[in-house]
């Protein structure tokens, strides 16, 4: 029926949980495949509304869902909650050609590092990954492109970001997230080099404003 249970030789049933027996069926198949088909992100100005709060009026999530799956596929949601890393990285070059006497560019750093919001490490990350995964109506919807806020992704902009990196990964998870773009990974490391002012833009999605008053 729709109950799961192991019999060994002696007739004696013992019950599976369903984490159990889908781990079994993950390591037993190499994973289940998660193909991302959107991207998005819930972050309240206070922190008040959660991913849930959104999903109950989510038109991309209602359009996907009257579009419909395959027969062999189930349309599911996976919620994300974000852990930040932040690091700050130094080089000591020599024979640089322009000195920092008076400590300027390494607090420029620690600035960026401690000073930036939880709003927008949640931007960057979501940003970074719908580079990343390409999501089919992510690019149909161009209003949520590459984030749903772009005035924190100026702020971003502003501040000078060298690179950004995010990372999925999950401990027992039976799924492998890919995209008709990316290959099924049980791990997913996505690192832009944004060095450039033009790749910072383009990354950011402000190739189309104007840049910054200096």
């Amino acid at each position: 029926g729709d109950s799961f249970y192991i019999e060994d030789s002696q007739g004696e049933k013992r019950t599976v949980s369903e984490a159990a027996w889908m781990r079994g069926l993950h390591m037993a198949t190499g994973g289940f495949r998660f193909e991302v088909k959107y991207i998005g992100q819930a972050y309240g100005s206070d922190g008040s509304r959660d991913a849930l709060d959104r999903l109950l009026k989510h038109e991309t999530l209602q359009k996907i869902a009257v579009k419909g799956v395959p027969k062999d596929h189930v349309l599911q949601v996976l919620l994300l909650e974000l852990q930040a890393d932040n690091r700050i990285i130094t080089a000591f070059m020599p024979s640089a050609q322009s000195k920092d006497d008076h400590g300027l560019r390494r607090k420029s750093g620690l600035d960026k590092l401690f000073g930036t919001s939880d709003a927008e490490r949640v931007s960057l990350y979501e940003a970074a990954l719908i580079r990343y995964f390409s999501p089919e109506f992510n690019k149909e919807f161009k209003n949520s492109f590459p984030s749903t806020n772009l005035k924190i992704l100026k702020d971003c902009y502003e501040k000078d970001f060298l690179a950004v990196t995010a990372q999925i990964c999950f401990d027992d998870f039976p799924f492998v997230l890919c995209s008709e773009v990316v290959a099924p990974k049980f791990e997913h490391i996505v690192t832009h080099d944004l060095h450039g002012d033009k790749d910072r833009r383009v990354f950011l999605g402000m190739d189309d404003l104007p840049p910054p008053a200096k």
